[in-house]
């Protein structure tokens, strides 16, 4: 593609459209008129085909392997650096797109229209360093990227999941290459005790024994997941905090809002659920201490706030094009103004705290 000749080189295309992916309004008739030598909107709408796609995605890759890797240097990544390889963050976020691509971008349905795009992403907390992993149709689930996600996982590191990401044959491969994951328990799968032998044991009544617990913090060092031999997962450690009462209230009134909206009422284990954050790693204790986990988990906040800022600054959840190959290419180049955004920030940053 690059070896195109014309009006439009390769780079002008690709610097103009990361000028857009920040503009105000996301026209072609504004992208036309950056080039050096004068086009029309119908010549930049054509050079958005399928040779377009594999450009702008290798652009930003380029960059994203050629750019400074900072590192943080605070107390919490100096120490996690300390004990794992890397920690890598895990999540997705859904853009919406006309109406008119649901074939090739089809939606989960319901409400949210018939069209979206998911970018799955992933962030190197001690290097500070974003990777979006693929961009998909919307109606991919998590738990359908669980496996994708899982396999960027290594020997010796940490991987921190959103719990749409349980999947339990996807979690132990990550332990089978001597990796380790932390994500919180999935309500739905049941639990149950290893005895002296490591044979399954009893079920454990997780919602039972919190509720008539005095603690703030309750863990059980080695329990097995699921139901069926495919399901299983363990062992592994299940850590249960107390949430503040506020925070409490606010999920419980957020569940009986769901619940109600579905006509039924929650249940009384469901309710004294929603006061904690409970957690599942195979971790052990020497990596990550129990009260550890937990701070380590809120990291995960860092993604989707990543994800937050690029809908607020670069748009990624507006894609107006009927052009699926635009769209595509739009969204690579957002990525690549949001990596060079985040690159500057970095160092911004670190030079502030030298002041």
């Amino acid at each position: 593609w690059r070896r195109r000749r014309g009006k439009i080189s390769a780079f002008e295309f690709l610097f103009s459209a990361l000028g857009q992916a920040s503009a105000l309004d996301l026209t072609l008739n504004a992208q036309a008129s950056s080039f050096t030598e004068p086009v029309t909107r119908q010549a930049v709408d054509q050079r958005y085909n399928a040779a377009a796609v594999p450009f702008f995605k290798a652009a930003f890759h380029e960059s994203l392997a050629t750019h400074l890797a900072w590192k943080a240097d605070s107390a919490m990544t100096q120490l996690l650096q300390q004990r794992f390889r890397a920690v890598r963050l895990f999540d997705s976020t859904h853009c919406p797109c006309s109406d008119a691509l649901a074939k090739l971008f089809p939606a989960c349905g319901g409400g949210g229209g018939t069209a979206g795009l998911k970018v799955l992403l992933s962030y190197d907390y001690g290097a500070g360093q974003l990777h979006p992993l693929e961009v998909l149709p919307a109606k991919c689930s998590d738990q359908g990227l669980a496996g994708k996600a899982c396999q960027q996982v290594g020997e010796g590191e940490l991987g921190i999941f959103d719990k749409g990401f349980y999947q339990a044959q996807a979690l132990r491969q990550v332990k089978a290459r001597g990796g380790y994951f932390l994500l919180p328990w999935h309500h739905g799968v049941s639990v149950w005790g290893i005895d002296a032998a490591g044979q399954r044991g009893a079920p454990i009544e997780v919602a039972a024994h919190l509720k008539a617990s005095p603690q703030v913090q309750v863990e059980w060092d080695a329990v097995e997941l699921g139901q069926t031999q495919e399901s299983r997962l363990g062992p592994v450690r299940l850590i249960a905090y107390r949430l503040a009462e506020e925070k409490a209230n606010r999920r419980r009134a957020q569940l009986r809002e769901k619940c109600r909206t579905h006509g039924r009422l929650p249940t009384e284990q469901a309710l004294e659920l929603a006061g904690w954050l409970i957690l599942l790693t195979n971790a052990p204790k020497e990596l990550l201490p129990t009260a550890a986990a937990g701070y380590v988990y809120r990291v995960r906040w860092q993604v989707e706030l990543i994800f937050k800022q690029w809908k607020s600054v670069l748009r990624l959840d507006v894609l107006p094009s009927e052009n699926a190959f635009r769209v595509q290419c739009e969204v690579w180049a957002r990525l690549l103004t949001a990596l060079l955004a985040f690159v500057w920030y970095q160092h911004a940053n670190a030079a502030c705290l030298k002041l």
